[in-house]
């Protein structure tokens, strides 16, 4: 039976937390360990999530003295999960996320070929509509991701999205649902996709990227966590997947906007996300040597 770990990241919000692993506790056709990175919350979350899980032995509970963000607190779990445990795939999942099938993480598994890194779950939000993963072109990578810098910068510099944007948007997302059916249909003829596909709410680190790396890009914060990723796969050639499992349920970033008010969602998102453009910039001009030297130590 393959070793897997979960990697739960909390910050604040142990109530979605708990909900995740106890129905993270059900996966079955996989020996799961879970592991829970609080994130340095400041509230009771580490005396609630260790009083309701200090019996378990499946689940261990780390606790950083600082908030080190998306990448920095996985990368605990993802380590140690690899490392100590000996997992060899690492599944990375926000904690707002539920498992209500029993085999999600098996039919993830059961995917894996010796050519694939990144293995991303089939997700839906709680409207019951599918949530599309970013999709990142091998050929226009760097095209894709200067436009979304671009859109960045423009969306802090105005305070608003631009309306073209938004529309442009919209029109990329209301394809996908065709993509992903499309996409279904070539791994089943064994097709090759020329693509990065990677749905940043749930996605599984497979052996061969542990062939490469040892963890995610760790300078961002939050947000730019699939482009940097993307960047990693390209960088070493790997390739990534999108299962057909049964989906996931995402409770629509609850995770990022636990504990703010309306006012101080959209101007904190934008924030972030230009200290993150700014990080991450050095990474889209390393060559694999570089990032395999200052980073996989």
């Amino acid at each position: 039976m393959n070793k897997v770990a979960a990697v739960v990241l909390n910050y604040k919000n142990y109530n979605d937390t708990i909900e995740c692993v106890d129905s993270l506790l059900f996966q079955k056709g996989v020996n799961l360990e879970i592991i829970i990175v609080d994130n340095n919350s400041e509230n009771e979350s580490v005396e609630v999530l260790q009083k309701k899980y200090e019996n378990n032995k499946r689940i261990t509970l780390f606790t950083n003295d600082k908030n080190l963000g998306f990448n920095g607190g996985n990368n605990i779990g993802i380590r140690y999960a690899h490392d100590i445990k000996g997992c060899k795939f690492v599944l990375v999942i926000n904690n707002d996320t539920i498992f209500p099938n029993r085999c999600i993480i098996k039919q993830m598994v059961e995917i894996y070929s010796p050519d694939i890194a990144v293995i991303s779950a089939d997700v839906i939000g709680t409207d019951a509509c599918w949530q599309a993963p970013a999709f990142y072109l091998q050929n226009k990578l760097m095209r894709q991701t200067l436009f979304t810098c671009f859109s960045v910068i423009l969306n802090y510099l105005f305070s608003f999205q631009l309306k073209w944007l938004i529309m442009q948007k919209r029109k990329f997302i209301s394809g996908k649902k065709e993509f992903h059916k499309k996409v279904i249909e070539k791994q089943s003829r064994m097709d090759s996709i020329n693509a990065y596909i990677i749905q940043g709410s749930a996605f599984m680190l497979t052996p061969c990227f542990f062939i490469f790396y040892k963890q995610l890009y760790p300078r961002t914060y939050l947000y730019w966590e699939e482009i940097c990723l993307s960047w990693y796969l390209h960088k070493a050639k790997l390739k990534t997947i999108l299962a057909n499992n049964h989906p996931i349920v995402h409770k629509d970033n609850r995770s990022f906007s636990y504990g703010l008010n309306t006012e101080q969602v959209q101007p904190l998102k934008r924030k972030l996300m230009v200290s993150g453009l700014f990080k991450a910039l050095p990474l889209f001009f390393m060559s694999y040597k570089m990032i395999d030297r200052t980073y996989n130590n």
